[in-house]
């Protein structure tokens, strides 16, 4: 991942023809704080979970009429002045929230009720590597007891929600864009901008941390269910179906 702060802040209405330019030389990009984020396209093994996720997904929200189900690469502004512009590699909006028959071309405008982030194995490789602390989630099993998270999975959720601690050992969230660069901290994005659900997926250790605003994070593993709650009601699929 490579960050370009400008000395003036990139707008999500510039962002189309920035991602146009780096499509060609095959990058993509977000849009973090007004900080174009450069990002390599995703492997092989990311591709084909993600797309699995959207399959069981998309077939559940269509035969029920939820909502509207959202691929990779699809752009939503989760703030302004400065902006930031995320894109999950699956996202689901629900009915009530869709203001307009058809779907806008640009950008959406608010944050999806569900965000999935597919790990890749690059993401984990770089932060198992990196000598910073790493802070575990604070992660735990359907029975409530707490996850001990392997060190592969600590460095895959650090490469998706990696968070600095304050002097007492809390969390703290980066003060200015450039520490908001430094920890690519996708979840608390999500989570800060109103999305109720957001699942981090680890195909190497096959794994799903599942977030919701203002509860503890739950690991899931093989043998656990993945369920969608009041998001994505009667929706469960076992974790294991995810990665065969």
């Amino acid at each position: 991942m490579v960050v370009s702060v400008a000395k003036t802040p990139v707008t999500a209405d510039e962002l189309p023809a920035l991602s146009a330019r780096l499509s060609a030389l095959g990058k993509r990009a977000e849009l973090v704080g007004g900080g174009l984020v450069v990002m390599a396209p995703a492997g092989g093994r990311h591709g084909e979970v993600a797309h699995t996720l959207a399959l069981f997904i998309g077939n559940h929200v269509r035969k029920r009429n939820l909502g509207r189900v959202f691929a990779a690469e699809t752009g939503f502004v989760l703030r302004r002045d400065p902006d930031t512009v995320r894109a999950p590699d699956v996202a689901f909006v629900a009915a009530e929230r869709l203001q307009a028959e058809e779907t806008p071309a640009g950008f959406l405008e608010s944050a999806p009720d569900l965000a999935i982030e597919v790990v890749s194995p690059g993401d984990a490789a770089t932060a198992v590597r990196d000598k910073q602390p790493v802070v575990k989630s604070p992660a735990l099993h359907r029975d409530g007891r707490r996850a001990r998270l392997t060190r592969r999975e600590e460095g895959a959720y650090r490469a998706i929600c990696d968070r600095r601690t304050t002097p007492s050992g809390g969390m703290r969230r980066p003060a200015n864009a450039a520490g908001t660069f430094a920890t690519g901290c996708k979840v608390q994005d999500w989570l800060e901008a109103g999305t109720r659900l957001v699942w981090v997926v680890c195909p190497r250790t096959r794994s799903v941390v599942v977030h919701r605003p203002g509860r503890p994070a739950e690991a899931l593993r093989d043998d656990d269910g993945l369920q969608g709650g009041s998001v994505l009601p009667d929706f469960a699929v076992p974790v294991r179906d995810l990665f065969t």
